[in-house]
């Protein structure tokens, strides 16, 4: 079995049906997201398929950044940030 790595995926899409593709596509792999930016565990096979089928339909002229994170190191806070309250809850929607 593949282990997980931790991948922030974010766009920068002029056009609105380009960003509902990608949001479609990432999405369903995201473990969080804001907007244009998404934070997914994924394999490296389906970061891959991911990436593949987002710059399939992103023009040059558009852009698309996929960057692996430490998931092992501690967070910084800026400004008026704070660490999750409730790191003992899961919650399933």
């Amino acid at each position: 079995m593949s282990k997980r790595g931790l991948y922030f995926l974010a766009y920068d899409l002029g056009i609105p049906r380009l960003q509902r593709q990608a949001r479609k596509h990432l999405r369903h792999q995201a473990s969080g997201q804001q907007l244009s930016a998404f934070e997914c565990y994924l394999t490296g096979v389906e970061k891959g398929a991911l990436v593949q089928a987002l710059q399939q339909q992103t023009p040059q002229s558009e852009s698309l950044f996929c960057i692996r994170l430490d998931s092992q190191r501690e967070p910084i806070y800026l400004g008026q940030a704070q660490p999750p309250l409730d790191e003992d809850l899961v919650l399933v929607s």
